[in-house]
């Protein structure tokens, strides 16, 4: 029994002792290698980043201009019959401001009829009435 005791004890110190000498050692230029290897993945890893990042930032451009068109476009049919003055005082806003202001019940701009012009005695009259915005 003592004997395998020893024996235990001698194998317990070969193989501590060997995991020493097995233990790897790095060289200065093992180190800059692997240094270098591993920026070089970043590096890559970061372009790849930047470029789906550039490649998505474009498709929304596209996508928010589309949007943008569809709305001023929207915003010209709804200031189409405004007076010149209120026209010049949107056309300060933006798009977004310009809709969210036509889009209120306080904004409500009334539209009148103009009354024709008399008619002079004898000359029959002619219905020209045109409509006009007033504030």
């Amino acid at each position: 029994m003592q004997e395998e005791l020893e024996n235990t004890e001698q194998l317990e110190e070969t193989s501590e002792a060997e995991s020493v000498k097995t233990e790897k050692k790095f060289s200065e230029k093992d180190v800059q290698r692997l240094i270098t290897e591993r920026v070089s993945r970043e590096k890559a890893s970061s372009k790849r980043l930047q470029e789906e990042f550039e490649s998505k930032e474009s498709e929304y451009k596209t996508q928010l201009e589309s949007y943008e068109s569809v709305l001023k476009k929207m915003l010209e049919a709804q200031v189409n019959d405004l007076p010149e003055s209120v026209k010049k005082l949107l056309g300060k806003l933006t798009v977004l401001e310009q809709l969210e202001w036509l889009s209120d019940e306080n904004n409500h701009i009334e539209k009148r009829a103009i009354p024709s012009t008399p008619k002079e005695k004898g000359e029959p009259q002619i219905e020209n009435r045109k409509f006009r915005t007033y504030i």
